[in-house]
């Protein structure tokens, strides 16, 4: 049976806080709660439909075992309009981050019958989702315009990576999560 899945590094500590924060105001000021049916803030990869789960684990497991954590920096905010209005947190797209994403890409490829287009290398926009879905335009434009003077910045290694199951009521499910190899030392 078919799984809808996704691949994403969970955000921690002050980040996690600050993105937290960004969702309750959301919420309070502009009506969006789209964003908290996943309750981790994090940092999508990519997802897909796979029917073997299982495996697509395994392979995810021993990438994440060879690559060491790497350093985001999150720098101000930005907006999709399509297919849905969202704001988001920028991550800058390293070339670390980049190569990274790509493997994640061809793993998820490899075990999924269908993956995100949205995510697929040339088109991913790595991002932090402040406000998804339920976000009207009007609430949007409010958004950009009362932020449009602010620019947070942020940086912060990445510790794990999750496999999260998106279940048909839009809810995000943790599956699994793995540390990076250099965070494996102090277990």
């Amino acid at each position: 049976m078919s799984k809808t899945v996704g691949v994403a590094s969970l955000l921690t500590g002050v980040v996690k806080q600050e993105v937290l924060r960004y969702w309750e105001l959301v919420e309070r000021e502009y009506g969006s709660v789209g964003v908290k049916s996943f309750d981790y803030p994090n940092l999508g990869f990519q997802g897909g439909d796979c029917e073997d789960v299982k495996s697509l684990g395994n392979e995810l497991q021993e990438l994440i075992l060879q690559v060491n954590s790497i350093e985001i920096q999150i720098h101000g905010f930005d907006y999709f309009t399509h297919p849905n209005n969202v704001i988001y947190l920028k991550v800058v797209p390293s070339t670390e981050l980049q190569q990274f994403h790509k493997k994640i890409h061809n793993i998820m490829a490899k075990h999924c019958k269908t993956v995100f287009s949205y995510y697929i290398p040339e088109t991913w926009v790595p991002h932090v989702s402040i406000a998804m879905e339920d976000l009207t335009l009007e609430n949007l434009k409010k958004f950009q315009h009362n932020f449009s003077e602010y620019s947070p910045l942020f940086k912060q290694k990445l510790s794990t990576i999750a496999l999260v199951e998106f279940q048909k009521s839009g809810k995000g499910d943790l599956l699994k999560e793995w540390q990076y190899k250099e965070n494996t030392l102090n277990l």
